[in-house]
């Protein structure tokens, strides 16, 4: 009880942000994804997925996580740089040229 009294008199009024409620046992999200990419990198990710390659063609290519390709897929359409596409994810099978 002391310490809620402490929190809510520290708070100020109208106070945003990631601290404006305190929480317990806070966790860090995909701290082990490396989000960080060589834009020749990006640009050649966007082309081939335009060529229909998978997801885990591209992870292997680039040696990465595949949920790295896709959070630099998802990057990239919002940039507009690419489109959805029939075959969604899973892309031909053929490897990369």
């Amino acid at each position: 009880m002391v310490l809620e009294q402490k929190q809510q008199r520290g708070r100020k009024k109208g106070t945003t942000g990631p601290n404006r409620h305190p929480r317990k046992n806070r966790i860090i999200v995909l701290e082990d994804m490396d989000f960080v990419w060589d834009e020749p990198d990006l640009i050649y990710l966007a082309a081939i997925w335009r060529e229909n390659q998978s997801v885990l063609n591209m992870a292997k290519h680039f040696k990465r996580d595949p949920d790295e390709i896709i959070l630099a897929l998802i990057h990239l359409a919002r940039e507009k740089e690419i489109k959805r596409r029939p075959s969604g994810l899973k892309g031909d099978g053929h490897g990369i040229h």
